[in-house]
């Protein structure tokens, strides 16, 4: 009964209608995780439209932000409806804390903003995000969401990181998945591609003279070229990473890492995960690489849950 008239709503010119009625009860507390699921999964593909739409969306830190989003992408649809509650949530909780004590954040492949409005809005005044996004078309949205948010804090740049300045091909997937284009052409199936600029870290951070805090890794493939470009600077700052570890490239990842002070930590729902060596798996791919004495912040009480806003303690990742 109910999808007969959802249905009678659509012919009628309503699903902008449905939706917004339907997204603060999802985006929001009031109903059950069950039952915020099930309207989800009722009515979210079904109200898709052609435009794009600018949702305010609540941060974990309690301040909203506003971003252009196309909902006939999966990744904007998940943020539009949920926020930052079910994508990567855990990585999301861990950046939250991280970007409080950080000053100086380096995010390579930032894709629309979903982590450098995070951690722009996480940062304490002084902080600064540098944010490189390399897809030409990604980075005019992730322009305009840092734009819609008057995010002084955030240094943008259309360009790749890697272990040579110049240039390079991007590769796009044909399956239309914007997250996924790689400077590997080996990474997904690809018949269509664009040349690109590269920037090597090391000669960045130098020429803006950056005290590098933290890291956030999102390459498609890229990592061991992205931290081979850090050069002096990774052994200088030995800053903290964040960074997804696929199946095809753990090897490499382990053997540029290896005889380096950092400890290595999967990251789950669950907490902080040391390893002894990074094993990357569909299902648990994200790693978080320190060598400080503390690692992670946490809200006394929460059990690591910074949803909850309070005063943070630097705390060993154990206790997470």
């Amino acid at each position: 009964m109910l999808r007969r008239v959802a249905r009678g709503a659509y012919a009628l010119g309503f699903r902008r209608t449905v939706r917004s009625i339907v997204r603060p009860a999802v985006h929001g507390d009031v109903l059950s995780l069950k039952n915020r699921q099930r309207l989800y999964n009722f009515f979210a593909d079904d109200t898709i439209t052609d435009d794009t739409v600018v949702a305010t969306i609540r941060m974990p830190t309690g301040v909203t932000v506003r971003a252009r989003l196309d909902l006939a992408d999966e990744f904007c649809r998940t943020w539009y409806y949920w926020g930052y509650e079910r994508y990567e949530p855990a990585v999301v909780r861990l950046l939250t804390a991280l970007a409080r004590e950080r000053r100086a954040i380096l995010e390579a492949g930032a894709n629309i903003g979903y982590y450098t409005l995070l951690m722009a809005t996480a940062q304490a005044e002084g902080g600064v995000v540098h944010s490189f996004e390399p897809r030409p078309d990604v980075f005019l949205r992730l322009s305009e969401n840092v734009n819609l948010n008057a995010l002084a804090s955030v240094q943008l740049n259309d360009a790749a990181v890697s272990d040579v300045a110049g240039s390079a091909t991007l590769y796009l997937p044909d399956s239309g998945n914007r997250e996924m284009a790689s400077l590997d052409r080996a990474f997904a199936p690809s018949t269509c591609s664009v040349d690109v600029r590269t920037i090597r870290l090391e000669e960045y951070c130098r020429a803006n003279r950056l005290a590098i805090d933290l890291i956030k890794l999102d390459v498609e493939g890229s990592e061991v070229r992205a931290l081979d470009g850090l050069g002096e600077v990774l052994r200088e700052r030995w800053p903290d990473i964040v960074c997804e570890v696929l199946p095809q490239y753990e090897a490499a990842l382990n053997a540029m890492l290896a005889g380096t002070p950092y400890r290595k930590f999967l990251i789950t729902d669950a907490g902080l995960e040391e390893r002894a060596e990074m094993v990357g798996s569909l299902d648990a791919r994200d790693y978080y690489l320190t060598v400080s004495g503390f690692q992670g912040c946490r809200v006394p009480g929460s059990q690591g849950d910074v949803m909850n806003s309070g005063t943070l303690e630097l705390c060993n990742p154990e206790t997470l």
